[in-house]
């Protein structure tokens, strides 16, 4: 291949980096910062028609529809979103509600907003999380400093229902704080799953998104541990998402191609996708302008070409199988190809007979381990619990078994056999 088609190649890649860089999202801590909105909501007390106000977050699905917690915007309750208008000016916007549940904590808004004004909306990302990995917290904590701005702000009022006042004291109320972690673990508590991070979740930022370290909105924030210092809990995506295509909204999924876009975008504070992309057009300019040498050399004596071998068929993934020996239960035989949940919940993927009370909700989790070739099995704190080869689990303990282990839960009538085909 001549200098003038390496040439060529290093433009046109320089050139497909520096539009990316340009026209791709980025992990850009301001835009996590401003996808973020405070609420102020007034919560009905019982059948009275006395309420009480509460502070909370919310970050924007799409251009109207919000998400926060239900505890922050239970039924009945009314919320508004207190922020700033295009030139600055301080602004309330009014709420409806679309949907709320109290398990998972989950309610969706609906914004009335005023013509021209637009809020920054948030992308999902739906992938198994790791242990270890960046997480950013965003929302309105209710700090002493946060509370003494919007204080000494009404102050400047002269009533607590006016919005004219010195607006300098209100932005310190109206600003979100962003808080950085790792995630700890993920799990499911009473059919939920959350994400368990050492980002700070105060009161105030429930019902603000968790972000990735890509920038992608991974869960809901919603509690702190009162037991356990600098521990939080955010529900995850994989709960919200059903919601919203039951109420047909519409959302940004992002895919693992723009996680990883995000974090190159992202590097060196956003510098190193132009650093690279001005080296390669650089090269390619030099290879495109510089003369060819030529040099004669000389032919060798063709060689026999050896024949092709014969193409031979791609052997099929390796998949885990449950072969259960009690033809009650359905399916009696299941593949599977990553993990799998055992339960009398919806969650599971195994149906067992409804007198089989001795297993529990969410009894266990079997996962396939391809690298190793063997099961991951992790008992959920079941009550009767999980035994293997007649060998009963710590309660919520996890095992690496190989192919051709057999497991039960809570009686050997469940009695299933692992096998990796």
């Amino acid at each position: 291949m001549s200098k003038k088609i390496f040439g060529f190649i290093g433009v046109a890649l320089g050139a497909l980096l520096s539009l990316m860089a340009i026209f791709m999202p980025n992990a850009n801590i301001e835009n996590m910062m401003d996808s973020s909105v405070r609420l102020l909501c007034e919560h009905p007390i019982g059948e009275t028609k006395r309420t009480v106000d509460v502070t909370g977050s919310a970050f924007f699905i799409n251009k109207t529809t919000l998400v926060t917690n239900q505890h922050v915007s239970p039924i009945g309750s009314r919320c508004l979103i207190i922020s700033k208008d295009s030139i600055g000016e301080p602004l309330t916007v009014k709420t409806r509600q679309l949907w709320t549940s109290e398990v998972p904590d989950i309610a969706i808004l609906s914004a009335e907003l005023p013509e021209g004004l637009e809020f920054p909306v948030a992308s999902v990302f739906e992938s198994k999380m790791v242990s270890g990995d960046d997480v950013f917290s965003v929302g309105y904590p209710n700090t002493a400093g946060t509370e003494t701005a919007l204080f000494e702000y009404f102050k400047s009022t002269g009533a607590d229902s006016s919005l004219d006042g010195n607006y300098n004291l209100l932005v310190g109320f109206l600003k979100p704080q962003i808080f950085k972690g790792v995630i700890s673990s993920e799990y499911i508590f009473e059919g939920v799953s959350y994400i368990q991070t050492d980002a700070a979740i105060n009161s105030g930022i429930s019902g603000g998104p968790l972000f990735s370290k890509s920038g992608q909105v991974i869960g809901v924030n919603t509690m702190m541990d009162v037991d356990a210092r600098n521990v939080g809990y955010s529900i995850s995506v994989q709960e919200l998402i059903p919601i919203l295509n039951k109420l047909e909204i519409k959302y940004n999924l992002e895919s693992n191609v723009l996680h990883y876009v995000r974090l190159f975008n992202s590097s060196a504070n956003g510098f190193l996708p132009y650093v690279i992309a001005v080296l390669l057009i650089a090269f390619g300019v030099y290879f495109v302008l510089a003369r060819e040498t030529e040099i004669q050399v000389e032919t060798p004596q063709s060689q026999p070409t050896p024949s092709s071998p014969i193409p031979q068929p791609a052997k099929p993934n390796a998949q885990g199988r449950l072969v259960f020996q009690n033809l009650s239960i359905n399916p009696p035989t299941l593949n599977f190809t990553s993990k799998v949940f055992i339960g009398r919940d919806q969650q599971s993927s195994i149906k067992f007979p409804s007198d089989w009370i001795y297993i529990s909700k969410l009894h266990a989790m079997i996962e396939l381990d391809l690298n190793t070739k063997t099961f991951l099995i992790k008992d959920l704190k079941s009550k009767n619990g999980t035994f293997i080869n007649n060998k009963r689990m710590s309660e919520g303990s996890t095992e690496r078994v190989p192919s051709g282990t057999k497991v039960y839960f809570g009686k050997d009538t469940s009695i299933v056999t692992l096998e990796i085909i």
